[in-house]
């Protein structure tokens, strides 16, 4: 009798002889060449990850890219094509258009909060609007108060000059039998800061590290996104370019850049309980750098809460004075 036709029977013997000629293929070809047949086979290597834009000098022009680095090991150079804006390489800062150096850029740009100024697709100058912060008539002797509450307030912060003279820890300095003792600048504020140099009670100041400390306990207060460091030792080309990144410096030189005369002394005891000289340049003054040119710095000076430019030496020469002390804030 002839057998009757049957779909079922048809499709599981179709069925079976393709799983056949399949099992024959897979044992004589590696599994890569047949990623195409094998579900869940990739087909190829993967991303594991894409790092910061960067940028890199092709043939005399500047480039921003990221590199793509893949499971295989491999890497991948690409244009940042959707960066528009300022980024530094070396010393200098260059403006980017479409992640390429716009060479034929000049003029005025807006970016990152401040103010550049472009010459041929280079940063030649850029400021930020730092608030004016006051230490006047309250502390003589307060500018670091004022110019780190300046800093931060730049960053968001509410901070007060009366905030960060309850942050600053201090000391007295005091006469005992005709000799001044007190204590290190580097560890607290000498002095009282609503006194002035001659004063009953006089104040003069601190260093970076103190300043440091008291900005990270203020920011670590709120919302702790920032962090204040110490950058001392920083040249004025390192810091140009901090600036040139977005970020204002807290600095060290002398009122109005004037050249000192005289110094501020007293005696300090040591972790040995000795007792040793100590002096700085009376007319110590800290502000905060806020923007450069081809000719000059601009700072907000604390006394008074004003703008001032000076000229870049008279700063290099007394930036190098004080130690070239200088905090700035990054993030945490």
């Amino acid at each position: 009798m002839k057998e009757k036709f049957s779909m079922k029977k048809y499709t599981s013997r179709v069925a079976a002889v393709l799983l056949a000629i399949l099992m024959v293929v897979s044992a004589a070809v590696p599994t890569f060449a047949l990623g195409f047949l094998m579900p869940g086979e990739e087909d190829g290597p993967t991303v594991t990850s894409v790092s910061e834009p960067k940028v890199v000098d092709e043939n005399g022009t500047k480039k921003v890219v990221k590199t793509t680095t893949y499971s295989d090991g491999t890497t991948k150079d690409d244009v940042d094509t959707g960066f528009t804006g300022i980024k530094t390489s070396g010393n200098s800062g260059y403006y980017f258009k479409d992640g390429v150096e716009s060479k034929s850029t000049n003029g005025k740009i807006k970016y990152n909060r401040g103010t550049y100024t472009i010459k041929n697709g280079k940063v030649t100058g850029v400021k930020f609007s730092v608030p004016k912060v006051n230490q006047m008539p309250r502390y003589l002797t307060g500018c670091e108060a004022a110019a780190s509450a300046s800093l931060l307030q730049f960053y968001g912060y509410n901070v007060t000059v009366d905030d960060m003279v309850n942050y600053i820890p201090r000391e007295d300095v005091v006469t005992r039998n005709g000799k001044r003792y007190g204590p290190s600048i580097y560890e607290k504020f000498a002095g009282n800061p609503r006194g002035g140099y001659t004063s009953k009670h006089p104040g003069y100041g601190a260093f970076a590290p103190v300043v440091t400390k008291a900005m990270n306990h203020a920011i670590q207060d709120r919302d702790g996104k920032y962090k204040a460091v110490d950058i001392t030792g920083s040249s004025t080309s390192d810091l140009y370019r901090e600036l040139m990144k977005g970020h204002p410096c807290f600095v060290w030189a002398t009122y109005n850049m004037e050249t000192p005369d005289k110094v501020n002394s007293w005696y300090v005891k040591d972790s040995n309980g000795n007792y040793k000289y100590f002096s700085y340049p009376r007319g110590t003054h800290t502000m905060i750098l806020y923007g450069f040119d081809a000719n000059n710095v601009y700072v907000m000076d604390p006394y008074g809460g004003e703008y001032k430019p000076f000229p870049r030496s008279s700063f290099a020469s007394k930036y190098k004075l004080l130690k070239k002390m200088a905090i700035e804030i990054q993030k945490a």
